[in-house]
């Protein structure tokens, strides 16, 4: 007779773990969207050229990722239907102050460092979470066809309710890097429950096979597109007045404006180059000091 002892005989389970973590590839083809598609939205508000990449992702229980947190923070909540429920998007409110003065042809050097954040800059969070509302479209066209709406805007990371403090969440990092931000993160909080339905997020992105080109047809293109016309635009500054001074305004009035030192350049919504204001030829001019390498798209 032969004693098995229970250390020498391991318990064997057809049920999964309840911690082992689904995985959501897909999520991170919508990552890497989202990240060029801010890196242009960025230019826009003046803050020049920063750096833009996704982090790894992570699951983690909700209670467990707010706990490591500090509590104040610019929180937008949207609304992504079909998906169920409220997502998250997370701002430092040291980004939100710089993105303000940028914004308002300051330099972006500022420091945040205070207990709440200030009127405009929640008044700015209500606006920022807006533009992100088309960049949720399109990053996540390839999976799903989104209606995006910002639903609110919080500040008090500590109190936030998304769903129960042990379910599970995906938490989504984008990177920023460069002046005037240095190194800071967004994170977007997704419920994991209510992304498992999508089966794309689950799938690998696969290299589409080559096709052979036809190089006259494409000669052809590309002289077609090198004649279409683009609109050029930049914006040499940003103010805004309370209404009492608005009702107030006469002709001759002077309304002051700040000129930053380098301006954005766009061409047809997107990102371009930077330039130094001045005049040629007795008219005012912008001189570029710098083009940006590369294509920034959505998709």
């Amino acid at each position: 007779m032969v004693t098995i002892a229970k250390s020498d005989a391991p318990s064997a389970s057809l049920v999964r773990p309840a911690d082992e973590r689904p995985g959501f590839p897909g999520l991170v083809r919508v990552g890497e969207k989202m990240a060029r598609g801010m890196k242009s939205l960025f230019a826009t508000l003046g803050t020049g050229n920063p750096v833009v990449s996704t982090g790894p992702l992570q699951t983690m229980a909700f209670g467990e990722w707010r706990a490591s947190q500090a509590a104040l923070a610019g929180i937008c909540r949207f609304r992504l239907k079909p998906i169920k429920g409220s997502t998250l998007m997370v701002f430092p409110p040291q980004l939100i102050g710089q993105l303000v003065d940028a914004y308002y042809g300051g330099t972006g050097d500022v420091r945040v460092d205070r207990p709440e954040l200030t009127g405009a800059e929640e008044r700015f969070l209500t606006r920022l979470g807006a533009m992100f509302i088309d960049l949720f479209t399109a990053s996540w066209a390839e999976i799903s066809p989104l209606a995006p709406e910002l639903a609110a805007t919080e500040t008090d990371l500590a109190h936030v309710a998304l769903v129960r403090e042990t379910d599970q969440v995906v938490i989504q990092t984008l990177m920023i890097k460069g002046a005037p931000f240095g190194s800071t993160q967004i994170d977007i909080i997704y419920p994991a429950a209510a992304l498992r339905p999508f089966k794309a997020l689950g799938e690998a992105g696969e290299a589409e096979a080559a096709t052979p080109v036809d190089s006259v047809w494409q000669e052809r293109i590309a002289e077609a597109v090198m004649q279409v016309r683009l609109p050029v635009r930049t914006i040499f500054a940003r103010t805004e007045l309370p209404l009492t001074q608005l009702l107030t305004l006469q002709v001759g009035d002077l309304i002051p404006i700040c000129l930053p030192n380098r301006i954005p350049v766009t061409v047809a919504g997107r990102y371009f180059a930077e330039g130094t204001v001045g005049d040629a030829n007795g008219r005012a001019a912008i001189r570029i000091e710098k083009i940006e390498q590369g294509l920034i798209a959505y998709d």
